[in-house]
């Protein structure tokens, strides 16, 4: 058994809290006496499905009266046989809000509606129950159960506790389903959207995102550990675990009205420009990861220093992509089109013209050596291109000796 209230309050506070509802399982009126709790405990066979289920439903309404005030509120009050002061016209309005109430979560939690249903079924939920807690005859009934079930172990000051905890418990299980939910948008507006309760959506919200928080934290630190042991292909892995979270975390909590967000997903759109900074750095500007590291880290940058980096490391990496992939086509198309000598002085001038460049060198290699492999230069071009020019210069040297030594001037 729970000590206080507000322990009970956010113990009930989730999805099912229609569904684990003692009264639900047992199928006992809100009205049971401890009779008929121990009756029906009985009554549950093991030859019942549910009887374990039952049993135990059971035994938390016999021994946990805090548990079973609220287990009371949120099932139906008009039920026969209650002794209840209370006007009928209040359990009428008591039983739609929590009727309305059961049927949005139960939609909401089993995906059993389109968004625009859900969200009125929630709007009528919120202004049935802001009405209701308005309402002194309310508290006045709670404060007429609690007397009448005159446990030692529930005093009358419960109901305050009760009052001011319901709010919370009310928008728990919505929230909790937003932060879980892929697409979390609707739910956490519907959240903000409770009626009279905007701020303590948001708070909830908050709070209840902190795991996810801690997860992208997490992640981040983790892709510094592996671009710091110089594991670039890991870290981009690794960052974009984060970013299914990160979205999330974004439609929950916008990063332009949550400072929380602003800064998380500054550190992810870092995290992914180092990661290209690294690329590059190791395999230079021809790679196809950039189309995938460069346009995150520009969403996913929030302050106008961290977008302006992001665009100049991408050009700067473009710029150099486009001139090392237009020398290597020309290399290409001079082999191509039977002019190996050119070849081989672009190949040149490109080593010369683009070493800054890191990984330039390397595609020039690689380059080179498949157009061997393809025949399309002969072994060790540059070599032969300047063995040739030096034949060339002795043929002539020799040839001109001679042409000396046959015909002498004068």
């Amino acid at each position: 058994m729970v000590d206080t209230m507000a322990e009970a309050l956010r113990a009930a506070a989730g999805p099912e809290l229609f569904h684990r509802n003692t009264f639900r399982i047992t199928g006992l009126p809100t009205t049971a006496d401890r009779i008929a709790i121990h009756r029906r405990h009985e009554q549950a066979t093991a030859g019942d499905a549910d009887a374990a289920e039952v049993r135990a439903a059971c035994e938390r309404l016999l021994e946990d009266p805090r548990r079973r005030v609220i287990d009371e509120l949120f099932w139906l009050w008009d039920v026969p046989g209650t002794d209840c002061p209370c006007p009928r016209s209040l359990h009428d309005d008591h039983d739609r809000a929590v009727i309305m109430y059961g049927r949005a979560l139960d939609r909401e939690l089993h995906a059993d509606a389109d968004d625009a249903t859900l969200e009125q079924l929630w709007v009528d939920a919120s202004r049935r129950w802001e009405a209701l807690q308005q309402d002194d005859g309310l508290w006045e009934h709670l404060l007429h159960r609690v007397t009448v079930l005159n446990d030692a172990r529930l005093p009358a000051t419960v109901v305050d506790e009760l009052r001011a905890g319901l709010p919370a418990t009310l928008l728990q299980p919505l929230v909790t389903l937003a932060v879980a939910a892929k697409d979390p948008a609707r739910p956490a507006r519907c959240a903000r959207d409770w009626t009279g309760q905007r701020s303590l959506a948001e708070d909830l919200l908050d709070r209840t995102a902190d795991p996810l928080y801690a997860e992208v934290e997490t992640i981040a630190g983790r892709v510094r550990a592996l671009l710091d042991a110089g594991m670039v292909d890991s870290a981009i892995d690794e960052a974009k675990t984060a970013m299914g979270t990160l979205v999330r975390l974004r439609a929950l909590l916008p990063a332009a009205y949550y400072q929380r967000t602003a800064n998380l997903s500054e550190l992810v759109a870092i995290a992914f420009n180092n990661c290209a900074s690294q690329l590059y750095e190791q395999s230079g500007p021809l790679v196809d990861r950039f189309a995938e590291l460069f346009p995150v880290a520009a969403e996913m940058a929030v302050t106008p220093h961290t977008r302006q980096t992001v665009t100049a490391n991408k050009q700067i990496i473009g710029a150099a992509a486009d001139q090392l992939a237009m020398g290597v086509r020309l290399i290409r198309q001079f082999a191509d089109t039977g002019q190996p000598a050119v070849a081989g002085e672009e190949a040149e001038r490109l080593r010369r013209e683009l070493g800054e460049i890191p990984g330039a060198s390397a595609e020039i290699d690689r380059t080179i050596e498949e157009l061997r492999e393809r025949r399309r230069l002969p072994e060790r071009t540059g070599a032969r291109v300047g063995g040739w020019l030096m034949a060339a210069v002795l043929i002539a040297v020799v040839l001109g000796f001679i042409l000396v030594l046959y015909f002498p001037i004068g």
